[in-house]
Formats: C-alpha cells, sequence, structure tokens
C-alpha cells in the first residue's frame, strides 16, 4: 500500500499527541511503512524540518535529537512527488476552496487522488475532505469488494 503521508503524523513519532488515537495511529503509519512505502508533496522535508525546529525552540527536543529522527526518516522509502507544483495548481486550489483548507493541506488531499494511495492524516477537515472526494484514510476499514456479477 502506497501512504501519501501528512507530515504531523510522522511528527507525531517524535512528539507525543494529547490525543491517543491520533498517536496510535501514527504508530500503525510507522507499522505500515516497515511494508509499504509512502509519497510526499516537494514541501514535505521542509514543513518536518520545521516542526522539529518548533519542537528544539520548545524546548521538547535537542538538536541532536532533531539529527537523528531526520536521519531515521531520510532511509524510510518515502518518495517526494515528481510532478513540478505548479502543474497542479489549478486543481490543489479548487480543492482547497471547495473543501475549506489550506493549500498545504489540498496539496496533500491532490497528491492522494493523484496517485491513488491511503491518506495518512489525523481527523479534521482533511480526512473529511478526502473521504468526500473518495479518498480512503488509513486508519479507515477498507471497503468491502463488491462482488463481480456474470453477465
Amino acid at each position: 500500500m502506497t501512504l501519501v503521508l501528512d507530515a504531523a503524523v510522522v511528527l507525531a513519532w517524535r512528539f507525543k499527541r494529547a490525543d491517543p488515537e491520533e498517536a496510535l495511529l501514527a504508530e500503525k503509519v510507522l507499522s505500515e511503512l516497515l511494508t509499504g512505502d509512502a509519497l510526499v508533496p516537494v514541501f514535505w522535508y521542509a514543513e518536518v524540518a520545521n516542526g522539529a525546529l518548533t519542537g528544539e525552540r520548545l524546548g521538547v527536543v535537542q538538536a541532536a535529537d532533531t539529527a537523528y529522527y531526520l536521519n531515521e526518516l531520510a532511509h524510510a522509502l518515502i518518495f517526494m512527488d515528481e510532478e513540478m507544483p505548479l502543474v497542479h495548481q489549478a486543481d490543489v486550489l479548487s480543492l482547497a476552496r471547495c473543501h475549506g483548507l489550506s493549500v498545504h493541506e489540498a496539496t496533500y488531499l491532490e497528491l492522494a487522488m493523484r496517485s491513488s494511495a491511503v491518506l495518512a492524516a489525523f481527523g479534521g477537515k482533511l480526512a473529511t475532505a478526502a473521504r468526500a472526494c473518495g479518498v480512503r484514510v488509513f486508519g479507515d476499514a477498507e471497503p468491502e469488494k463488491t462482488p463481480e456479477v456474470a453477465a
């Protein structure tokens, strides 16, 4: 299974979440990456690094912890979207407008739609919009397969 990884889920591997269900979901995503791969938008690495730096500035982690964490991520099967963001900008803006998302959130959604991947994101507007667009959200039950009827 290919996942589109929201940075917040990945940052939850490093920082405790207040919501225990979100913490559990993040751990399940991490387990899934041991056997699958992930796809991320081009800004993802900067977004994750910024989240880690914010943790340093808040005194939650040390710079050495951040370096170790980012090094571990560099060895995971996480692939960056190879298409230029400009190519999909109109679709991203349309999704953002339609579902009340930020452009960042809509970028994750557009990538999951285009790649037919499962979106790994916490609840909220992004997960709701994904479901409305027919994108499976990690942690949701797999859709039942309809048996084919012979003609």
